[in-house]
């Protein structure tokens, strides 16, 4: 069974990609709840937070389709013609992505036993992560 095709990204790359932007995201984070847990109630401070987390992800996957850490990384998620995949698809995305992720990484484990090494929510959405050289 070949793994990896051509123009497509092995999971090394990827998992890269994520704990750069786990690191960006944290720490802006973290910098957001220190200012904002002085000024509103902690559950809005929480809301907030939420809310920046989810559109880090969908905002720059939609629109440019790479987060910070994909672009350094050189990694860029596009649609079946290799075009952005927009905000609704980049949101569903990151739901995929995520609910992936509280359970054990099945879809990133799926990643590695297909041919095209799509995680699930590539396969399920119609979307596939490429090189950007």
């Amino acid at each position: 069974m070949k793994f990896f095709k051509e123009n497509l990204v092995i999971s090394l790359e990827r998992l890269l990609a994520y704990a750069v932007d786990g690191v960006i995201i944290m720490v802006g984070l973290f910098i957001l709840y220190v200012i904002l847990s002085r000024l509103f109630p902690f559950f809005l401070v929480n809301c907030i937070l939420l809310f920046v987390f989810v559109f880090y992800y969908t905002f720059f996957i939609g629109k440019y389709g790479q987060t910070f850490g994909k672009k350094l990384v050189g990694l860029k998620v596009v649609d079946t013609e290799n075009n952005c995949i927009g905000y609704k698809k980049a949101f569903y995305r990151f739901l995929l992505q995520y609910l992936s992720s509280l359970i054990f990484f099945i879809g990133h484990i799926y990643m590695l036993f297909n041919e095209q090494n799509l995680a699930m929510q590539d396969k399920i959405l119609n979307t596939r992560v490429v090189k950007t050289n």
